[in-house]
């Protein structure tokens, strides 16, 4: 199993009755990775997560982790993969922190002293231990987050799904998530998560996965994102995206803050407009407009 990819999609497509999320993805993410998965609200993100999970079935084409088919294997999927989404709806409110966690490990087979062991370690390991008795719904929106992070470590899963770990948290929650996921790569393991703040995560990501219209690719990020950073300025563009256009480039190159109507990258200000202009025409961005935070009011 170690020479398999953590994951891979093969023409996998999402649909939800006549409409169709996802167009066929293909793509392989390998093992030992930290991967953000990037794109507009909407896009499919949260979509593709589901889909490694195993919890949304490609309506064709197919979906592996670690060799295990998510149609054919999903009980063995889901002892390989641990996930968190939309921690609000995932708990029990009148249970306590540990009894959720508690719960979840009962319906994996998972209980007695070693089971409790386990929960102490996620609970202290995410900064939960002093809640731990604590009702879920008395938890603040971060420390639910963190918790939901902790479920997805139960079963110290070989990959890891996230939806938005570091969104609601505090610069020490944000801290604790990113301590999280790169000790997982340095344990050999890999963790998907969707996210709009590339500022928490560009000093660890090995590859990006970006969604946009449907279409979903991969990019190997290697080094890029962890070079020391100079002084940079923020260009703000708006545009449309060419059906051909493919954006990983960009967002493997630049951080980037992907809003409803726009995308805001971090440019070195050693790099022209016309080079960062130049670039996303190459990558299939139509530009419309644009604004740079060194000379306001640029347009096209």
């Amino acid at each position: 199993m170690t020479d398999l990819p953590a994951i891979e999609m093969s023409d996998a497509v999402a649909r939800f009755g006549p409409t169709t999320v996802l167009e066929p993805v293909n793509l392989t993410v390998p093992r030992r990775a930290a991967v953000p998965v990037l794109g507009p609200n909407g896009a499919g993100k949260t979509t593709l997560l589901r889909m490694v999970s195993g919890t949304v079935v490609p309506a064709s084409g197919t979906v592996s982790v670690l060799g295990l088919c998510t149609r054919s294997e999903w009980r063995a999927v889901s002892r390989v993969v641990g996930s968190s989404f939309y921690p609000e709806r995932a708990f029990y409110y009148r249970l306590t922190a540990v009894q959720n966690l508690r719960y979840f490990q009962s319906l994996a087979g998972s209980v007695g002293v070693p089971a409790r062991h386990v929960r102490k370690a996620v609970l202290d390991r995410v900064g939960l231990g002093p809640v731990a008795d604590v009702p879920f719904m008395a938890l603040s929106l971060g420390q639910r987050k963190l918790l939901g992070v902790a479920r997805a470590l139960l079963l110290d899963p070989d990959v890891m799904v996230l939806d938005e770990p570091f969104a609601n948290l505090d610069d020490l929650a944000r801290e604790v998530v990113a301590t999280v996921v790169t000790d997982r790569l340095r344990e050999g393991k890999t963790t998907l998560f969707s996210t709009h703040q590339l500022a928490d995560v560009q000093d660890f990501v090995t590859h990006a996965i970006t969604v946009s219209a449907g279409v979903a690719t991969c990019t190997e990020v290697g080094d890029s994102m962890a070079e020391e950073p100079g002084p940079v300025r923020v260009v703000r563009i708006w545009g449309h995206r060419r059906p051909d256009g493919d954006l990983s480039a960009i967002f493997a190159t630049y951080e980037a803050d992907i809003g409803e109507d726009c995308i805001a990258l971090s440019v070195p200000t050693s790099v022209t407009l016309a080079r960062v202009v130049a670039e996303l025409e190459e990558a299939g961005l139509t530009v419309s407009s644009l604004e740079d935070s060194a000379t306001v009011g640029v347009s096209r």
